[in-house]
């Protein structure tokens, strides 16, 4: 069978193919089922770094809020800081010194990206590409 009647059969283009073969060309199915492990696991761990990076942002919105409040409270309501701090639940220390972030911090949005660039390829994909050599080989 000629790589364009596997390709008709499997409905997937010819590129598609080349492509799939470039990645897993030497790959046994065993491989690929564990390629398919890692990339399942991939995801959850992205997922995981996603929702601690939401919860980051959620965390600095509240204590800037909390940073507000303690503010508005020294200046027009004549509160001392210990006692607005002490009102809003906020240190006094965090008050004063606001979390300022890290370089690590700042480039997490690029490496989500690249993250995200990287795992285009799914694990069906691999699957087709097995299934492909083993009708060639």
């Amino acid at each position: 069978m000629s790589v364009k009647e596997l390709c008709r059969s499997g409905c997937f283009s010819h590129p598609n193919f080349c492509k799939w073969r470039s990645r897993f060309g030497g790959m046994e199915p065993s491989d690929a089922a564990k390629l398919r492990e890692l990339e399942a696991e991939n995801n959850k761990l992205k997922k995981l770094l996603a929702e601690a990076h939401l919860d980051i942002h959620a965390l600095m919105s509240v204590f800037s809020a909390k940073r507000e409040s303690v503010k508005e409270m020294v200046e027009e309501q004549q509160l001392s800081e210990r006692r607005a701090c002490s009102v809003v639940g906020l240190s006094r220390d965090s008050y004063r010194d606001p979390p300022q972030p890290d370089q690590l911090t700042r480039d997490l949005g690029s490496v989500l990206l690249i993250f995200h660039t990287y795992a285009a390829c799914s694990a069906t994909n691999a699957f087709m590409i097995c299934c492909a050599q083993s009708f060639l080989g």
